[in-house]
């Protein structure tokens, strides 16, 4: 057992793609996980304790591809993770279009989104992949590490199916 953080899971070179095998259950935190999941993250930053036991993040590489990874336990929390980061960068994002800042910010918001991008992609590809049958959870997953508005076909957007659902 290797006892690495989990920036250094989601941040490293070394992997390309995380992949949520066909066996594991569907994304499946609710209220009450995500308040818990959070208030240990703000309590982390609060005493700026760079050590916090999130749970373990247990994975397998690839047969094929070393630089993949299956998830085989921590699924719940890596999700999570990349639902937050996504939301944090289309913040910043929104931040550096639409407020007026000094140059020195400018520059250091635009670092934070191409760090998390880092952490969300890999060569233009979403990170996280899921063979989970869901065809919503496929998309919710891809369409969250991409955002909505980097689909400039709208045609193969998903939020062209998303619109039309009932």
């Amino acid at each position: 057992m290797i006892d690495k953080a989990i920036k250094d899971v989601l941040n490293s070179s070394d992997i390309t793609e995380i992949n949520i095998p066909i066996f594991q259950r569907p994304y499946s935190w609710g209220n009450i996980q995500l308040s818990q999941f959070l208030s240990d993250l703000d309590a982390c930053i609060s005493l700026d304790d760079q050590r916090h036991f999130y749970g373990l993040i247990v994975y397998v590489t690839n047969k094929e591809d070393i630089k993949k990874i299956d998830l085989i336990d921590g699924q719940q929390r890596i999700t999570t993770l990349i639902i937050l980061f996504s939301t944090i960068r289309d913040l910043l994002e929104d931040f550096n279009l639409n407020y007026d800042w000094e140059e020195d910010e400018k520059e250091k918001i635009n670092q934070s989104i191409f760090e998390i991008n880092s952490v969300l992609s890999s060569n233009g590809n979403p990170k996280l992949n899921t063979e989970n049958e869901s065809n919503f959870e496929n998309i919710f997953i891809d369409t969250i590490q991409r955002k909505i508005t980097s689909y400039t076909d709208p045609t193969v957007s998903p939020r062209k199916e998303y619109d039309e659902q009932k």
